[in-house]
């Protein structure tokens, strides 16, 4: 019966992967503690267009494990820099801010709607 519920699980991420390339030609991968929803610009350049986070995992060092991950991912892809937009009316924009910073990435407020972060692979 695990065996069927597996196959069903990884049919169903396969669906969704699928549905989010033909609608917004985003791709998602999935970890053991949240996914990360992105876009590839360019030969080398990534836009992160979401990093979740599961709940439990928050201000825990699992965010910082989790982004190696995905940042060994764009280094397997030949990325060498990647970015995301923070928006500003979030309630949680000042600790996010810190976090990616905590991450060593470049924070450029934009405008009064969002700011840029900015990874780099080199």
């Amino acid at each position: 019966m695990e065996q069927n519920s597996q196959s069903t699980d990884s049919y169903a991420l396969n669906m969704i992967r699928a549905a989010a390339r033909e609608y917004n030609k985003s791709d998602y991968k999935f970890y053991k503690y949240g996914f990360v929803k992105f876009v590839k610009e360019g030969a080398h350049c990534m836009l992160i267009e979401d990093l979740y986070i599961l709940p439990e995992f928050r201000g825990t060092p699992a965010a910082s494990v989790m982004m190696a991950e995905v940042e060994k991912y764009l280094r397997s892809e030949n990325i060498i820099s990647y970015y995301g937009r923070v928006f500003c009316g979030s309630t949680e924009f000042k600790k996010r801010i810190k976090t990616f910073e905590k991450w060593g990435m470049e924070v450029h407020n934009v405008n009064q709607y969002y700011s840029v972060v900015i990874g780099k692979l080199i």
